[in-house]
């Protein structure tokens, strides 16, 4: 159980120990309720950055979108899926942290009635449901009988455990949309060779009729020229999925 901060034992702190433990102190004790703490400035000027080149070869992507609209357009869909799911994961952080603060500031006061303890419930099922276990709940209603969280080290670690494995699994569903990317990318790459390599195959057999009357028929030239158009339209495809992917 944890001792209230009013019990310190009394033994003599040395500067070293003080300086120490201030440290610690700022390294861990200290709840981050800054936005700018988990919706990062590098995050938003990398994602500023990829939509100015967007932008800027807006023209361009089009036409490499148009090779396979179908498989690209999915690409493209999986990636603001992950790209909006980063960005929503560590906003899940900042509300969680905001509700810590507040049960902190709640602590602090020193009289908590009822009524702040079923608007911390709320909050906690609302906000921060990364950290709504029953143990957590325990120890908010302790908040009123005790003044504090009033936590057991089984209870702490509980709590502790529950939450990174959610912060850990909505990290893995975000890697899991990025591996699909890579897959889908190189799925196009295979369809675009496999589909070069059958136009291909047709403009070779198309070669064959050329000259065979000894004279070049218009038409037959023509064929052949269209023909040579179709392996680059795969080859089309294969590169711009690979882009997107």
């Amino acid at each position: 159980m944890v001792v209230p901060s009013k019990l310190k034992p009394n033994v003599e702190i040395t500067d070293e120990f003080s300086e120490d433990s201030d440290k610690e102190f700022r390294r861990y004790g200290v709840i981050e309720t800054s936005i700018f703490k988990y919706l990062t400035p590098l995050m938003l000027i990398i994602a500023a950055v990829v939509l100015c080149i967007i932008g800027y070869n807006a023209g361009k992507l089009y036409v490499y979108f148009e090779t396979n609209v179908a498989l690209n357009g999915l690409i493209i869909f999986l990636l603001c899926l992950a790209l909006g799911r980063v960005f929503y994961n560590n906003y899940e952080l900042y509300q969680t942290a905001h509700f810590l603060k507040k049960v902190e500031h709640s602590i602090e006061l020193g009289e908590t009635s009822q009524q702040d303890v079923d608007l911390l419930h709320r909050q906690l099922r609302k906000k921060a449901h990364l950290m709504d276990t029953q143990n957590m709940q325990s120890a908010i209603q302790n908040i009123a009988k005790f003044g504090h969280l009033n936590f057991t080290d089984n209870d702490a670690r509980l709590i502790k455990s529950k939450l990174g494995y959610r912060v850990r699994l909505r990290k893995a569903d975000v890697g899991f949309v990025a591996g699909i990317l890579v897959m889908l990318g190189l799925l196009g790459t295979f369809l675009g060779l496999l589909k070069t390599i059958d136009s291909v195959g047709v403009a070779m057999s198309s070669m064959s009729n050329l000259g065979s009357g000894g004279s070049i028929d218009e038409n037959a030239m023509s064929d052949f020229v269209s023909s040579l158009s179709a392996p680059l339209q795969g080859m089309g495809l294969a590169f711009s999925s690979s882009l997107f992917g």
